[in-house]
């Protein structure tokens, strides 16, 4: 039996970071807070504690649109992000929840962040997504 040739012509040469602005001690809720465009994969994300969030609260990473369900911690779950400690971390795939990639082949989305006070607390963050369009 020979092979088929079953090739694609849809590519991409280049990725595409953004940052969110800098959330300054939000109010709890979800924010829209990076625009995705159709046909775009997401290959990694981090969240960056400023400041640490001064007693326990719930931030977390997720996505919304591709005319599926959202999901608030698609990207990043609050064990990830433990935002009562500064510093930079990244979305990995060994967590049970999330993965650091999406891909938006239905429809245009955006990334969400949840965030859940229930203490009170303040603190600041702000979140890097790369990704890249895949053309056809």
């Amino acid at each position: 039996m020979a092979n088929t040739d079953a090739y694609t012509y849809k590519a991409a040469d280049n990725y595409r970071m953004e940052a969110s602005k800098l959330m300054l001690a939000p109010d709890d809720g979800t924010y829209n807070i990076i625009k995705i465009p159709m046909y775009a994969l997401i290959t990694d994300a981090w969240i960056q504690i400023v400041t640490a969030f001064t007693v326990n609260a719930t931030v977390e990473v997720g996505w919304l649109g591709n005319g599926e369900t959202a999901v608030t911690n698609g990207l990043i779950t609050n064990d990830i992000a433990n935002p009562t400690v500064a510093g930079l971390k990244r979305a990995f795939n060994t967590a049970l929840t999330t993965f650091p990639g999406k891909y938006f082949s239905d429809a245009a989305g955006a990334v969400t962040v949840t965030v859940a006070d229930v203490d009170g607390a303040v603190g600041d963050f702000r979140v890097f997504i790369q990704f890249t369009v895949i053309h056809a």
